[in-house]
């Protein structure tokens, strides 16, 4: 599974670790990454009682669930993510797009020119798994993942990985002190 969040506020901030409270401002989180830049993350939501319904801020996220399981996994984390904004107290409103196999072997369109320009208008990009068994490789990866990260300029393709105690993993011998990355 692939996520696109537009980057704002990037700017070096010194960290001791991986995720670190940042210095400015309690609610505020900072992840380090390679060359000293750091994107600045805001817990949302309200602390008890100091937000109403109506001044919620709202996030608009397209949704891109692609081909093979994408859909099945994007359907859950969606509400992952309606838990997640009940419990923080913020909205998300979606639109979701049929860019991926099914849509190319139907219309031999990859991504409409527009794309790029409507899927700026959102907050975020929420894409699922892109290939098709019936479509030779690479057509869809470049039509649609490399063609959306250079329009948007979105470059970073961030997946973490960790082991969590108690989950068990086909890695033979291995504990969560020994997995804990960023590819």
């Amino acid at each position: 599974m692939t996520v696109f969040f537009r980057a704002v506020n990037l700017r070096p901030m010194a960290s001791t670790g991986n995720i670190t409270r940042g210095k400015r401002c309690g609610a505020c989180y900072t992840m380090r990454f390679p060359g000293g830049v750091t994107p600045r993350v805001r817990r949302v939501g309200p602390e008890k009682g100091q937000k109403r319904k109506a001044d919620m801020k709202t996030y608009k996220i397209a949704v891109i669930g692609g081909d093979g399981t994408g859909p099945e996994v994007i359907a859950e984390g969606l509400k992952v993510l309606g838990a997640a904004a009940a419990k923080f107290g913020f909205k998300v409103a979606t639109e979701s797009y049929d860019f991926g196999g099914e849509r190319y072997l139907a219309t031999g369109e990859v991504l409409p020119d527009s794309a790029a320009a409507e899927l700026r208008q959102f907050d975020a990009i929420y894409l699922g798994a892109i290939g098709h068994p019936r479509v030779k490789p690479g057509i869809l990866e470049k039509g649609i993942l490399l063609r959306l990260r250079f329009d948007l300029d979105q470059y970073i393709n961030l997946r973490p990985v960790k082991l969590y105690p108690g989950v068990a993993t086909p890695l033979a011998g291995k504990t969560p002190a020994d997995i804990d990355y960023v590819v």
